[in-house]
């Protein structure tokens, strides 16, 4: 064997790998696919996560319209903190699990023939 690639004219190519140039261009090729494709994969996830927290509020205010508690605590991260009252259910929810590295809480004081007594939101 000559080392000649056939149909080629000129300088032998030895068999060693691929150039610089066919390296750049299927790298090319391989970035422009992928500032296509993950935009689009992120925003699915980021569709997909608000779904999931759609439904669930969903499901969280059909079961305090139904059964009325007297109090409903909540904490997800995906939160918002905040007080609110929901027919004669008290909602709390301190908010995300860690903010900026501060434990966020609900204090509520309980009075046996009053229920709810008083509540506030604290860092810890």
């Amino acid at each position: 064997m000559t080392g000649r690639i056939p149909g080629l004219r000129g300088r032998a190519r030895p068999n060693r790998g691929f150039t610089l140039i066919e390296l750049l261009i299927v790298m090319a090729i391989i970035g422009t696919l992928l500032s296509i494709a993950v935009p689009r994969y992120f925003r699915s996830l980021q569709h997909a996560r608000e779904t999931v927290l759609k439904q669930d509020l969903s499901i969280l205010r059909e079961a305090i319209d139904k059964y009325q508690p007297m109090l409903s605590l909540h904490g997800h991260i995906h939160e918002g903190k905040g007080i609110t009252r929901l027919g004669k259910t008290l909602s709390i929810n301190p908010g995300s699990a860690y903010e900026e590295g501060m434990l966020l809480a609900s204090i509520i004081e309980l009075d046996q023939k009053k229920g709810i007594k008083n509540y506030q939101l604290v860092n810890g």
